[in-house]
């Protein structure tokens, strides 16, 4: 199993590395994941956000997880280079490897005759997963209807779900993820019990040319690494060099004859209407917050139209939401019922004293986002209820 400090610490919902360390059990390694967060991640990797509310019309009816046998080796299947260069490598060994992708390494499959074992929808971003909706409208063919298993987190847009047999469809649960869906869909195969997990496609540039984009996933998958009990490999020849993840040949890796499709733990996932009621509860609790942030705006846009002249006025509105990050209930609240991100990474970050007069724009950043996404859930919730 992946130890519960990844999950704990890529949830975004401890501020420092002790209040992650008592939010889980000891781990020798919780500094050595924080450092990670800290230095790839600055503190926030977003994972919870949700800032469109897709969890509220999500379409499963499941949540759960899946289950491997002890001899099964899993491959995460990326769309780099190295794909391509061993697709007949991976037709060969196929029978002897359960497949784990994403929408796009799912098309690439397909394209080859080759049905993954799970899809795994996950975007970092609210623009990612826009992007993925638009490539899904372009195909030919319902990309997902073909796919015997897909798990797709609560943020996922349902315009990427309509062809997805209801069957097939489940959010996984307690989701170790830090926003990056290959270390993810690399944790959730831990977490099955694989043997050995692999990578083919995860290429992250070449020796010579990292891509530096991609530098908080190398870091989070070598992580993963050192945290888990499965062999990990590289089967991606021509790839960056992933520390704990040895090179080796698909052949290699392979383990028992894969017979059937995964076996699965499922349970009803909390239904629409509970969603909606959960969200009308939230934004209730916050109305006190929320009421405060109405004020503070409003301070932070008469200030700019003074440009600023309301220093001492300004100082102690940031005081005040700077200090809101004392109750972790707050935290979680405006992060994953609200969605909003500026406070959030003030928080971790900080403002600091160079803003000087400035000292508006953060506040109103922060307060405008957080007004702007209140609004915007109680319209969903609005238009949830008179449908």
């Amino acid at each position: 199993m992946v130890p519960e400090i990844f999950r704990v610490i890529g949830s975004d919902r401890c501020l420092t590395a002790a209040e992650a360390a008592s939010a889980a059990e000891a781990h020798p390694l919780t500094a050595t994941a924080w450092d990670v967060y800290a230095q790839l991640f600055r503190c926030f990797t977003g994972s919870t956000l949700d800032p469109q509310f897709h969890y509220l019309s999500h379409p499963a009816t499941r949540t759960g997880a899946v289950r491997l046998n002890a001899d099964e080796a899993v491959v995460i299947v990326g769309t780099g280079p190295s794909l391509p260069s061993q697709i007949d490598a991976l037709v060969r060994a196929r029978d002897h490897l359960r497949l784990f992708t994403s929408l796009r390494g799912a098309e690439a499959l397909l394209g080859h005759g080759i049905v993954p074992d799970l899809v795994l929808i996950e975007h970092r971003t609210a623009l990612d997963a826009h992007d993925s909706a638009r490539q899904l409208a372009d195909c030919s063919e319902p990309v997902l209807a073909r796919c015997p298993l897909v798990a797709a987190d609560w943020r996922t847009p349902p315009a990427l779900l309509a062809s997805v047999a209801p069957a097939a469809l489940f959010v996984p649960s307690r989701l170790p993820t830090w926003g990056l869906w290959p270390a993810t869909a690399a944790a959730l195969a831990v977490d099955a019990g694989a043997s050995a997990v692999a990578l083919l496609g995860i290429d992250l540039g070449t020796p010579t040319a990292p891509d530096p984009a991609h530098a908080p996933l190398k870091a989070v998958l070598e992580l993963l690494a050192q945290l888990v009990p499965a062999a990990t490999y590289d089967c991606g020849a021509g790839g960056v060099p992933k520390r704990g993840w040895a090179q080796m040949q698909l052949e290699e890796i392979a383990g028992a004859r894969v017979w059937a499709r995964l076996e699965t733990e499922m349970y009803l996932a909390p239904h629409r209407a509970q969603r909606l009621r959960n969200a009308r509860a939230a934004r209730a609790e916050l109305v006190p917050i929320l009421e405060r942030a109405a004020s503070l705006e409003t301070l932070a846009l008469k200030a700019r139209a003074l440009r600023g002249r309301w220093a001492p006025a300004l100082e102690a509105g940031i005081d005040e939401i700077m200090s809101w990050r004392d109750d972790a209930r707050v935290r979680i609240l405006l992060q994953e019922s609200l969605g909003v991100s500026f406070l959030p990474r003030f928080w971790r970050i900080g403002i600091a004293p160079s803003v000087g007069a400035a000292l508006w724009r953060p506040l109103l950043l922060a307060t405008h986002e957080m007004m702007a996404q209140a609004g915007a859930l109680s319209s969903e919730l609005a238009a949830e209820q008179a449908a």
